[in-house]
């Protein structure tokens, strides 16, 4: 077994998302199996990188426009640390790890395993045609929904769904009243944020629901002007915290998404969800509360369905929520999933 790793990942933004609290999990993973990180960094030196360079036995970071200094700075580092492919793979969670990646393993032969975050249908044509390449070329994929399994039809896989640690903030029972909903993610087109505010926001608001958004983007100075009366959060460190003041998640995302996190991290604190019946927030979803729980994007009538139906069954969906997201997505899983991935490369 190897014994370590070249672990590829990097965040422009200040905060951090998903995919790199994901990564986090996974460095972790490594560590306690007794693999020693060599973090690159591919993004600025924010809280991920404080985080991952506390795991890491070295870290350096390659923000740098001029390819060809950053795979000599990357050079550099591998002989730094007596680095070779007899005791290192490399893991990458982004595109630019992956090329890279591929590069060290043509010209060196270190195995490459790639994290697949991404769904095929959310990129262009182009975009299609490189990551397919880099995925038929790396030794090992791990994915992260059978959603992205079946865009993907990738051969070389392993399915490892994302964890959400436990949290102890769920009320002993919820009431069962909507009076707050929650949204929470990246604010950009994609998402379908605005497309909600516009079918669903006056009726919400009629109701005397309040509606709460975290998460920001390019899209979010002028959602804020148009909807001034929405509660917008920015990003904070503790969203578990806030979200559990919260009633109701909506995930609203008007492409297939890889996964749902925000869905799993609601249900531990016993909030359900309604989502749009794409990818693998349609999966994450439908695991944690059933179909019942995905509307229809074409059918303005589908969303008003599901919410009505949550309210009515909101105490049983409360909790089966919290029983599936433990039992589906705990970290005991992924780690035990990661074990067979490390046995493997």
């Amino acid at each position: 077994m190897k014994k370590n790793v070249l672990f590829f990942e990097g965040n422009p933004k200040v905060g951090f998302g998903g995919g790199q609290r994901i990564s986090l999990e996974v460095a972790r993973c490594f560590e306690e199996e007794g693999l020693k990180i060599f973090f690159v960094n591919f993004g600025t030196e924010n809280n991920f990188f404080d985080q991952m360079s506390l795991l890491s036995k070295d870290a350096v970071s390659l923000r740098r426009e001029n390819i060809f200094l950053v795979f000599i700075t990357l050079i550099l580092f591998v002989k730094r640390n007596y680095l070779n492919t007899e005791n290192t793979f490399i893991y990458s969670a982004i595109k630019s790890g992956d090329a890279i990646g591929i590069l060290l393993k043509i010209l060196f032969g270190f195995k490459v395993v790639s994290h697949v975050h991404m769904m095929k249908e959310a990129l262009n044509s182009f975009s299609q045609i490189i990551a397919s390449y880099f995925y038929s070329i790396v030794d090992y994929t791990l994915v992260v929904s059978k959603s992205v399994e079946r865009s993907w039809k990738l051969e070389n896989s392993f399915l490892i769904l994302n964890p959400v640690r436990k949290n102890f903030l769920k009320d002993k029972e919820r009431e069962g009243n909507i009076n707050k909903l929650a949204m929470v993610g990246h604010i950009i087109k994609s998402k379908g944020i605005e497309r909600f505010l516009d079918d669903f926001y006056k009726e919400i608001e009629s109701q005397g629901i309040k509606l709460y958004i975290w998460g920001d983007g390019s899209d979010c100075k002028r959602l804020k002007e148009k909807y001034p009366r929405v509660h917008w959060q920015g990003f904070v460190k503790n969203l578990n915290f806030e979200l559990s003041k919260c009633d109701l998640l909506v995930f609203p995302s008007i492409v297939p998404e890889a996964f749902g996190l925000a869905i799993v991290e609601a249900a531990q604190l016993g909030i359900p969800s309604i989502s749009s019946n794409l990818g693998g927030q349609a999966e994450v979803t439908n695991s944690l509360f059933g179909a019942e729980c995905l509307y229809d994007l074409e059918k303005k009538s589908s969303f008003w369905e599901c919410f009505y139906k949550v309210k009515e069954n909101y105490k049983y969906l409360s909790n089966i929520g919290v029983e599936n997201s433990h039992k589906l997505y705990s970290v005991k899983y992924f780690k035990q999933s990661l074990r067979e991935v490390i046995s493997t490369v």
